[in-house]
């Protein structure tokens, strides 16, 4: 907010908000301000929060303001590619009971107060094998009129042993709850990458919330089937 002469960046979630340990009386730093900071004179930065709740040390500090992309001002223009991953040994499966901090952007793609795509490192797998990867959607939200089609496009990057491959996806929401986004591939290493984007940039929202991701080992045979539809 624009506050006593200059613009000032306060999280509400926290109640945080910075200032330059020199200079506290000064008031809460502006992002710019904080960032340059952090690069240069961390120690400078202090960090004062009027409560507490969980996701603080994950949601707050340095790594929030240096390693953000992007950071600032962020908005259903500005697309936000969150990297997320699933490691088969631990769990083939993720729920939206799972999406901590550790999972933050899993819950929904497309353009409302942010505008997230997803970018999945799916490790542990078997070279040679086939699979599935499978998104569950909940619903479809956004800027919804009475004769809306109810569709939401997806286009699947797949980055597999340097090669790539891109899949075009709609998902129909006209009957209610859509169908699941599956996006079959073969595995050449232990690890690929599926990046998930849209084209929703905003200014009318357009957004589905997601319930689920999954890999599934598949045959060949079924592999081959689904790649040609």
């Amino acid at each position: 907010m624009f506050a006593d002469g200059a613009w000032r960046l306060y999280d509400p979630t926290y109640a945080a908000f910075y200032v330059d340990a020199r200079a506290p009386e000064a008031g809460a730093l502006n992002h710019d301000a904080i960032v340059e900071l952090y690069r240069k004179n961390p120690d400078r930065v202090t960090r004062i929060n009027l409560n507490y709740r969980p996701g603080l040390d994950s949601f707050t500090g340095r790594s929030i303001f240096l390693k953000s992309n992007p950071s600032g001002v962020i908005g259903p223009d500005r697309p936000m590619t969150f990297p997320l991953e699933l490691d088969l040994c631990k769990s083939s499966a993720l729920t939206k009971g799972n999406f901590d901090a550790r999972y933050q952007g899993a819950s929904y793609l497309g353009a409302a107060s942010t505008n997230q795509q997803q970018a999945w490192r799916i490790t542990c797998l078997q070279p040679g094998q086939a699979y599935h990867f499978i998104l569950e959607p909940g619903f479809l939200g956004g800027d919804l009129e009475v004769d809306d089609r109810r569709k939401f496009d997806i286009t699947a990057r797949i980055e597999n042993d340097g090669r790539s491959e891109e899949l075009a996806r709609e998902l129909d929401f006209s009957s209610g709850n859509s169908q699941k986004l599956t996006i079959p591939f073969v595995a050449r290493k232990k690890h690929i990458a599926i990046t998930l984007t849209h084209p929703y940039r905003g200014p009318k929202y357009r957004y589905l919330t997601v319930s689920r991701v999954s890999v599934e080992l598949v045959d060949p045979d079924q592999h081959s089937a689904a790649s040609t539809r």
